[in-house]
């Protein structure tokens, strides 16, 4: 931080070890650390590993087309773990990209948080026998969740609730921090926000870790490989995908060594999003100025034309065979090459 001057304000620090519990019960305890130290002065809260990377501009965007309201209690995250067996609390399938125990939405209304039934609701984390999908969906931390603040707002209303719960749950038996991100909304009655809706119109198959694996195996040079391919194959749904999980764990050894076999493969794989989302930006202001020059050579209305192109626009961003428009994706690519 210090070194690159905290452009974005940026703040860091590290919490110590609790005694008897697994280190990773930092990682539950951040969202309550986050809201004790900022309050409710922001809108929502990216909450990841420390391998997690989110693409900022995609983030904004999913936010932005699905309307969501930041002041309701949201809980955002379409790679989910799933868990069905109390007798062995390490065997759950993902990812899953809906959680089936969401009320309906109102009629009408395509998002919503996610209403969960009472029988739903129970504070032990395995007692969900009645409820209407026996299963218990978690959020995988190595690709992030994201609270609204309203959702922030529900868990620290009560200054007991949420920290006891972290310490309570996350023991030894269950050394897994992104547990209580699921379990403490939904003994508030909330589960996963449903962004199945939005998915299809790309199609994308998830918005989170879109190309990571469950306890991805690749190392980070055969990760950043993979997404290269895919911005060159698929560039509309490598631009809509938030997050991705650079995974330290398939990196042996010390400090150097994580170091050495992670940080150029990660740094790369930030600049390729950062190259992707910029010649995106600039092809669609491109894209929009031409629409312009064009209206005014016809001499017809922007609103008319608006009206037009609203109803017959492709998804943004990217022309046929799903280019990029107005831009030379290769030569980005090449250029991304270490």
């Amino acid at each position: 931080m210090r070194h690159w001057g905290a452009p974005h304000r940026e703040t860091y620090t590290i919490a110590p070890d609790f005694p008897g519990h697994p280190p990773v019960v930092r990682l539950a305890l951040a969202p309550r650390f986050a809201f004790d130290a900022f309050g409710d002065s922001f809108k929502w809260l990216l909450l990841g590993d420390d391998d997690t990377v989110f693409v900022l501009p995609a983030v904004l965007r999913l936010l932005n087309e699905a309307g969501l309201d930041a002041n309701e209690p949201h809980m955002i995250s379409d790679y989910q773990y799933v868990c069905r067996d109390p007798g062995n609390v390490a065997a759950c399938d993902a990812p899953a990209a809906e959680d089936r125990r969401c009320l309906p939405c109102p009629q009408g209304q395509r998002f919503c948080p996610c209403r969960l039934p009472p029988e739903c609701t129970h504070q032990d984390n395995w007692r969900f026998e009645n409820c209407t999908d026996r299963a218990r969906n978690l959020p995988y931390g190595g690709v992030g969740v994201i609270y609204s603040v309203g959702m922030m707002r529900l868990l620290a209303e009560d200054p007991g609730f949420y920290i006891a719960k972290a310490f309570r749950d996350t023991v030894p038996a269950e050394p897994w921090g992104d547990r209580t991100l699921g379990d403490a909304p939904r003994i508030k009655g909330y589960g996963f926000t449903n962004l199945t809706a939005a998915a299809s119109q790309i199609p994308i198959p998830r918005f989170f870790g879109t190309y990571s694996w469950f306890n991805d195996g690749r190392n980070p040079q055969d990760l950043l490989s993979a997404l290269r391919e895919a911005a060159r194959n698929e560039p509309k749904q490598f631009g809509r995908t938030v997050s991705v999980h650079v995974r330290t764990a398939t990196v042996p050894g010390d400090a150097r060594q994580l170091a050495q076999g992670l940080l150029p493969a990660y740094e790369q794989i930030v600049e390729l999003f950062q190259r992707f989302h910029a010649h995106l930006e600039r092809s669609e202001r491109q894209r929009s100025e031409r629409k312009q020059e064009e209206r005014e050579r016809e001499g017809a209305s922007v609103e008319e034309d608006g009206q037009a192109d609203v109803a017959g626009e492709q998804p943004s961003g990217a022309g046929e065979g799903g280019s990029l428009v107005g831009v030379s994706w290769e030569s980005v690519l090449e250029q991304a090459q270490p």
